[in-house]
């Protein structure tokens, strides 16, 4: 969240028209804060992962469970992975001296998918792919996706070519699990918000991936290639269709969700502020993928937009009421509390609404809403900064 966070703000074409000109020092002083703390987290977990060689011949990797106080799953190998990354993009970690070994900990998290199933197990050692299902398997997949895209844009380095050929297939398998896990009733209501954030954030990568080599599998007058039976056989007939299916049957249980509901109601004593940043990047990604999918609908008139957006409304409005609730000065200061009178804070919920907002932000901009439909972002990416 933090690498998000710096690539937001690098990626603004003109600060002083977010902040003040007496602030602009004291941003590239904390710009470089945040900086030192993105390669302290790879510096201080990179090193030690363990790593071994399995059946294969392939080197995979893990955090050792002694270093995390507690059992390593592919949760902990996931944000390693994409905190590197988000380190090597922004070029605060030079990809001649990287100490993390990612492609060995894209290869552990990959050894722990069944290919019959498509299901990961959780905690390495350990064949057990429920406990956790609401959150680790999503975040596993988006940190592998992110991991493609990298390999995509910056060719081998971190990231080797068998290993990058191996991500889709796998999240292609990934999909007809979890979306059936889905379907079926399986996720408690009480986890509709978590589980709905990182399957919609990381199949609507799968989505984007998908829709860009359907189009290159198009000859130049718009008929599509069949691709030879060794190809079929090689990977499933997922298509980015069914995922942009399943992405917004994620969002409208999250919008008919109790939380949400009670959002629109404004009753937001009883809302839980990490349930709501989390159904907020859900939401934005559904979004846009919604716009994705029908790119000659008006956006007026599109059925999805036209179904999240007023949920986005009120939940900014709501995380921004969270904020002003947060003390105005030393430590604290911008984060976000559990609730409007739960002012204790967790970095995770913080990083959530953080992640949220860059959404919504990049959103709003593809979005031609006027008036009282268009999202005060400038207030609340700003204070949310520090």
């Amino acid at each position: 969240d933090t690498a998000t966070l710096l690539s937001f703000w690098r990626h603004q074409h003109n600060l002083s028209s977010i902040f003040p000109a007496s602030a602009g020092p004291s941003w590239f002083n904390l710009e470089s804060r945040l900086s030192k703390t993105v390669k302290q987290t790879v510096h201080g977990y990179g090193p030690w992962a363990q790593v071994k060689l399995n059946k294969d011949g392939k080197e995979i990797a893990s955090i050792p469970s002694k270093l995390l106080q507690e059992p390593s799953n592919i949760a902990h190998s996931a944000f390693l992975i994409l905190t590197t990354l988000g380190g090597l993009r922004l070029r605060i970690i030079d990809p001649k001296s990287c100490e993390t070994p990612v492609n060995a900990l894209i290869n552990g998290i990959l050894s722990m998918e069944s290919h019959g199933t498509g299901s990961f197990a959780i905690h390495f050692g350990s064949g057990d792919t429920v406990h956790g299902i609401e959150f680790y398997p999503g975040e596993a997949l988006l940190s592998l996706l992110d991991a493609f895209e990298y390999y995509e844009a910056n060719g081998s380095g971190v990231i080797a070519a068998p290993t990058s050929d191996d991500i889709v297939p796998a999240a292609k398998r990934a999909f007809l699990f979890y979306h059936k896990y889905f379907r079926e009733g399986n996720v408690d209501a009480h986890y509709t918000s978590f589980y709905g954030n990182w399957q919609v954030q990381c199949f609507a990568k799968l989505h984007h991936i998908l829709s860009e080599q359907e189009g290159q599998n198009q000859t130049h007058d718009g008929i599509k290639t069949q691709p030879t039976q060794t190809e079929e056989q090689a990977t499933s007939q997922v298509r980015s269709d069914d995922i942009t299916k399943y992405i917004f049957e994620l969002c409208d249980a999250i919008v008919d969700s109790r939380p949400w509901v009670q959002l629109r109601k404004q009753h937001f004593k009883s809302l839980a502020t990490v349930e709501i940043a989390c159904g907020l990047e859900a939401l934005a990604d559904g979004a846009k993928v919604a716009l994705d999918s029908s790119p000659d609908v008006v956006v007026q008139q599109n059925e999805q937009v036209a179904k999240y957006w007023p949920n986005i409304v009120k939940a900014v409005d709501f995380l921004r009421r969270v904020q002003d609730e947060a003390p105005a000065s030393g430590i604290g200061r911008g984060g976000l509390g559990h609730g409007l009178d739960l002012r204790e804070q967790r970095l995770d919920v913080t990083g959530h609404a953080i992640n949220a907002l860059v959404k919504v932000y990049d959103l709003q901009k593809r979005i031609e809403f006027g008036g009282d439909d268009r999202v005060k972002l400038v207030k609340s990416s700003s204070t949310l900064a520090p």
